[in-house]
């Protein structure tokens, strides 16, 4: 397998991943915010579970790099779809919470918060596999 598939591997895991936990931890703050604490302790928790697998694609892409015959732009292109769809999926559920009635007020800024931390999150493997896209 060409070195350039282990960053797009990973970067679908990742984001697919990250982004679950992180709408996850989204719905269960709006419902509860006085235990934001909890359910961000284990959104960070989770996001470090999920990071585990695509690092190590991320290692086997790097052992493979030099090796690798495939044109660098289809694989950058497809990791910036990966990430952008999985960005606007949180975006669209941090919009919902924001704009949902029974949305406690104390959350909405809780809410707006973590979204902002979301997107760091959802994009760090993805900016790796470009790195390594542009760097072969």
């Amino acid at each position: 397998m060409d070195a350039l598939i282990y960053f797009i591997i990973a970067s679908f895991i990742a984001t697919t991943g990250i982004s679950f936990v992180v709408r996850n931890a989204l719905k269960n703050i709006a419902v509860k915010p006085d235990e934001s604490a909890s359910f961000q302790s284990k959104m960070f928790i989770g996001v470090a579970v999920v990071e585990a697998l695509p690092i190590l694609f991320i290692i086997l892409g790097y052992n493979g790099i030099e090796s690798s015959t495939m044109n660098s732009t289809l694989p950058a292109i497809l990791i910036l779809i990966v990430a952008a769809i999985n960005a606007f999926l949180i975006r669209r559920q941090s919009k919902e919470l924001l704009i949902n009635h029974s949305t406690k007020e104390e959350a909405k800024p809780l809410i707006s918060a973590l979204e902002k931390i979301s997107y760091a999150l959802v994009t760090a493997i993805p900016i790796v596999g470009i790195v390594a896209c542009l760097i072969k």
